[in-house]
């Protein structure tokens, strides 16, 4: 009989529509964000570790990039979809993928412009190459993942998954080619990075040309109203990229190319969990703007503590097992050049247990419409990088980088802590 009803439970839990959006959201992100690991030890296990470093700081600077569009435009859409009329959304939409090309346009001149200056650098080889290549590749990125932001917006989950199958499946492809054909290289990476997105966002814009209304788009007022929303989490990311993405450059410009794809590699590594926290992102941002919506602060704020309670578990797991056997995990994944990088990837890992517990309550701020909560968390975090993690790793390479890394992270999620359940406080008491 219990077993009976166990299998009711389960086949009613699997058969939810929520419960399946949520999986496909996993799923989705599991697919973008393996697709992006499983290319760096390509990068990693076909070249050398110098061009993994090199590699590695062209990612950092995509995610940069990446993290200002999710500021800039991600974020405030999300927030704007949901309150504006469904005949008025095309134009929302087609606004989205020109606000997209521009901010592109914008980043990839700066690396442009950054390119003859690390071609001048002690150590270089081709970091500068690296840098055109990814600043090339800017714009189609940048309109694939606005089609992402938007599917996720309004809860369009299926066609997300099947965008980034297709286009991760096609980058691997051009890979494969690249490495059969002994060409591959960091920047060749970076190209078929920008390939596969263009092919697949065409595909995704052609399937679904009838939702977008270039017509009645008005690019103008939409950039003064994310800016409006954004301008607080714009300089919460500059804070944010500051005091975490700053590391692989720190260690660079302290050991070289080499110590930083070997702390890359670690970082890298303790980013595979990107997929769930990513895809938690995806899946909870709509839902806790709506609960606040619709509900109530305080049916918020329960959302976002069983949220908290959920992912606590599976970071502390984790960062047990990188003590455990982290180090080996590097050289298995990145080959004999990583090696004796189990201190190095242990110290990483404690970053991810207030990363996780500050996923919902920074979404929780958001929801309460107070985006200005952003850059004082931030702040914290990137004093800590200025007066610690910098000084650390110039003393101890990367051990001291992991190190000032998780101590940057649990400072800034400690006082994102403090500043959500003051917020939670005054709304209740309204």
């Amino acid at each position: 009989m219990t077993c009976n009803l166990l299998c009711k439970k389960i086949k009613s839990l699997l058969t939810n529509p929520k419960t399946q959006n949520a999986v496909m959201v996993l799923g989705d992100q599991a697919v973008y964000s393996g697709s992006s690991f499983l290319t760096g030890v390509i990068v990693g296990r076909a070249l050398s570790i110098e061009a993994f470093g090199e590699f590695s700081l062209g990612i950092s600077l995509m995610i940069f990039s990446l993290i200002l569009q999710d500021t800039l435009l991600a974020t405030p859409y999300t927030y704007h979809i949901h309150n504006t009329p469904s005949e008025n959304r095309g134009g929302l939409r087609a606004g989205a993928i020109i606000q997209s090309l521009l901010l592109a346009g914008v980043s990839a001149l700066l690396l442009a412009a950054a390119a003859p200056i690390a071609a001048s650098g002690p150590e270089n080889t081709g970091l500068h190459t690296v840098l055109l290549a990814l600043g090339c590749a800017l714009p189609f990125l940048f309109v694939r993942e606005c089609f992402r932001r938007q599917f996720f917006a309004e809860f369009n989950i299926i066609n997300a998954l099947k965008m980034d199958i297709f286009v991760s499946a096609l980058m691997f492809a051009l890979l494969a080619g690249f490495w059969w054909t002994g060409t591959l290289s960091p920047a060749l990476a970076f190209g078929a990075m920008a390939l596969a997105a263009t092919i697949g966002g065409a595909a995704t814009l052609l399937a679904r040309r009838t939702d977008y209304d270039f017509k009645k788009m008005n690019v103008l007022k939409d950039t003064k109203d994310n800016i409006l929303y954004g301008r607080w989490l714009l300089m919460g990311s500059a804070c944010h990229l500051g005091s975490l993405y700053a590391y692989p450059w720190l260690v660079y410009f302290a050991s070289g190319k080499a110590e930083a794809g070997a702390f890359a590699a670690c970082y890298s590594l303790v980013n595979l969990l990107n997929p769930l926290i990513l895809g938690f992102n995806n899946y909870f941002r709509p839902k806790i703007m709506e609960t606040r919506i619709k509900e109530g602060v305080a049916a918020m704020d329960r959302l976002v503590r069983r949220a908290c309670l959920l992912l606590l578990p599976v970071a502390g797991l984790f960062v047990l097992a990188m003590f455990i056997g982290g180090g080996l995990l590097v050289r298995i994944v990145y080959g004999e050049s990583f090696t004796g990088l189990g201190t190095v990837i242990a110290l990483v890992s404690l970053s991810v247990v207030p990363v996780f517990l500050g996923a919902p309550l920074q979404l929780g701020t958001l929801a309460m419409n107070r985006p200005q909560i952003n850059p004082k968390f931030h702040a914290v975090s990137l004093a800590i990088t200025i007066l610690i993690g910098t000084p650390l790793t110039f003393t101890f390479g990367n051990a001291g980088a992991a190190a000032g890394y998780a101590l940057a992270a649990t400072g800034g999620s400690a006082t994102l802590l403090w500043l959500y359940r003051r917020e939670v406080r005054k709304n209740q008491e309204i």
